[in-house]
């Protein structure tokens, strides 16, 4: 049986005073304890099991491999939160934004093409944001790779991880969503609205009809319950759901907040800025978590920081899929977690990934929607409620009723241009917004805020 494995690489952006800057060798120095196994001067293994390397500029944070079996969602959210910590840790002097999350999956015996298509809508809601430029699937030596956005909220990334692993397991027995999206376009945002938005799908009979995103994601959660139970424990299965419904806030749910961030001039060139909005403090700031310690780490961390810790000298090579150690080449990740549990007894077996035998929830392939269209209401939007920075009252409030405005061209302050083009639900963020605009005094933003089409 092929193992099956999800890991995270996690690139953040580093900024001191404001400007962005590299992350320097003197920061990277202090990553590095004695013990790890280094790579490179820009690039570790450390006794944690974690790696970490300087990729160009960015600080770059690697988990190790987590088979996908019982919890491993929650073993995979420790292990990447513990690296973030120690970043953090090793450059007090910086700030630091998150830039873009790759989820690597081991090798899989289906098309990235026809895997893209069943993770397109959920990975789209759950690992993108509003200001994202996109997401991409691509083949990597030994694994599949899925590109995202960085998020920040912990909960998130434990519900992205249940989700994606047990659409990949379903998947790797050949199980597909019946429900089939007609065009997902890739390296676009083509769900601007997120949940609001609707598609076009096909059901297994050929039938077309237009559905909305957040039918689409209930189904799907749905259809992938029985895997999602096999593999998910209470709480990681009654966090997903909590996102699934709306209860609580995805990222792409907070169009307010991301709003705001643009018209502050927040985000250029695919980099969040350091800022922080409104009197909550509100920011795209990675803030250390402090939940996780050394002793909490996953099983797959301890193993591959065994291996570190007793091999360091003999390790030549070291990849996702591999690693050359002394006379032996260990070509696969099970033989790597095996190889290290013999060399301490102490550590708990390694346990490898679930052979599930992947029965979906049974509904009608038919596409036959009765239920009601959610709609976006403003005043449940609680991402960003705030008077504004320093409390001037400078919130840009340009989302609106749903479906019922059509923003075109508004003049602010004698002439000040802020274009500002939604979509039909409202939330589509295309400005063009002059820098000017930060400097409006308080009573041009009051009027702002009132003036309606």
């Amino acid at each position: 049986m092929r193992q099956k494995y999800i890991g995270i690489e996690n690139e953040l952006v580093s900024f001191k005073g404001g400007h962005q800057i590299s992350f320097d060798s003197e920061d990277f120095k202090r990553l590095r304890d004695i013990r790890d196994y280094k790579i490179s001067s820009s690039s570790i293994r450390t006794t944690d099991g974690l790696g970490f390397y300087v990729d160009g500029n960015e600080i770059e944070i690697l988990t190790p491999p987590i088979p996908i079996n019982k919890g491993f969602s929650t073993r995979l959210t420790d292990s990447l939160i513990y690296g973030r910590d120690k970043v953090l840790d090793a450059s007090p002097r910086l700030k630091h934004t998150g830039y873009s999350m790759h989820w690597n999956l081991s090798y899989t015996n289906f098309s990235e093409g026809n895997f893209y298509k069943q993770i397109a809508i959920p990975f789209h809601l759950f690992g993108l944001t509003p200001l994202s430029k996109g997401m991409g699937v691509r083949n990597k030596p030994g694994r599949i790779e899925i590109l995202g956005d960085s998020i920040n909220n912990k909960d998130q990334i434990n519900a992205t991880a249940l989700l994606l692993g047990s659409c990949y397991m379903a998947n790797y027995d050949n199980r597909r969503f019946p429900i089939e999206i007609v065009n997902a376009p890739t390296n676009t945002l083509f769900l601007p609205d997120g949940r609001f938005n609707d598609i076009e799908v096909r059901d297994s009979r050929g039938n077309l009809s237009s559905m909305q995103v957040q039918e689409y994601i209930e189904r799907f959660h749905r259809w992938l319950t029985p895997c999602i139970n096999e593999l998910g424990g209470i709480d990681e299965r009654d966090n997903l759901k909590s996102f699934i419904s709306g209860a609580k806030e995805l990222e792409f749910d907070k169009f307010k907040y991301f709003a705001e961030i643009l018209y502050r001039e927040g985000k250029g060139g695919g980099v969040y800025m350091p800022i922080k909005l409104g009197q909550k403090n509100l920011s795209q700031i990675i803030q250390k978590d402090g939940c996780i310690k050394r002793e909490d780490l996953p099983l797959e961390c301890k193993l591959l920081g065994e291996l570190v810790l007793q091999k360091k000298d003999q390790i030549r090579n070291m990849t996702w899929h591999g690693i050359e150690v002394g006379d032996r080449y260990l070509d696969n990740i099970e033989s790597i977690y095996q190889y290290a549990q013999s060399l301490n007894e102490d550590i708990p077996p390694y346990e490898p990934s679930a052979n599930l035998s992947f029965t979906p929830s049974d509904f009608s392939n038919e596409i036959d929607i009765n239920g009601d269209k959610i709609q976006y209401n403003l005043s449940k939007d609680k991402s960003f409620n705030d008077k504004g920075i320093d409390g001037k009252g400078l919130v840009l409030d340009v989302i609106r009723v749903l479906g019922n405005y059509d923003w075109k061209r508004l003049a602010i302050a004698g002439g000040v241009a802020l274009a500002i083009s939604l979509t039909a639900a409202g939330i589509k963020l295309n400005h063009e917004i002059n820098k000017e605009v930060n400097k409006l005094e308080i009573e041009h933003s009051q009027n702002y805020t009132q003036t309606k089409k």
